[in-house]
């Protein structure tokens, strides 16, 4: 009896032991984990501080520098549009100069060819006389004789079958 109360005993005291071992060691780790997570929220509580006030700066960055970015902007897209204002007008004061530039010189040529009229005319006013008509009257009617596609008939009414060429009195 003595020998089983023994054993009994001291797989009692291994299991107490044991036992015993295994809560100080639970309350050791609890109290290791619990440091342990103490130190991270001090770390985190440090944390709080300066990304709180970083937050601020930057929410009162926002609040400030939008206002001044929409202003900035619209100043920048004034200015755009004002030397697009100042192109399109150079264009336009270009492209009237050139047209002046083009009306004067169709103005002298128009001139010109006036000039050259005038002056065949007054050649032909005293160096053609009713003999150089006729002829040239001739010429043309045997000509549209000659041509395939003539229908026009001409009946001769002057002298020897020569048109009629009356002169203008000067």
């Amino acid at each position: 009896m003595g020998y089983a109360f023994g054993k009994n005993f001291i797989l009692g005291n291994f299991v107490s032991i044991v036992f015993r071992a295994f809560i100080l060691w639970y309350n050791l780790k609890r109290r290791v984990i619990t440091k342990l997570k103490y130190k991270q929220n001090m770390r985190n509580e440090k944390l709080v501080a300066p990304v709180v006030v970083l937050t601020l700066i930057f929410i009162g960055g926002l609040m400030f520098g939008l206002p001044q970015y929409r202003v900035w902007q619209r100043t920048l897209s004034g200015q755009a549009e004002l030397r697009e204002a100042e192109y399109t007008r150079q264009v336009a004061v270009e492209e009237a100069r050139a047209e002046l530039d083009s009306s004067k010189l169709l103005r002298e040529a128009e001139v010109e060819r006036a000039k050259g009229a005038a002056e065949a005319m007054a050649i032909i006013k005293e160096g053609i006389d009713s003999a150089y008509l006729e002829y040239l009257a001739i010429q043309a009617q045997t000509k549209m004789a000659d041509s395939p596609n003539h229908t026009t008939v001409y009946i001769p009414s002057g002298e020897q079958g020569i048109p009629l060429i009356r002169e203008v009195e000067k």
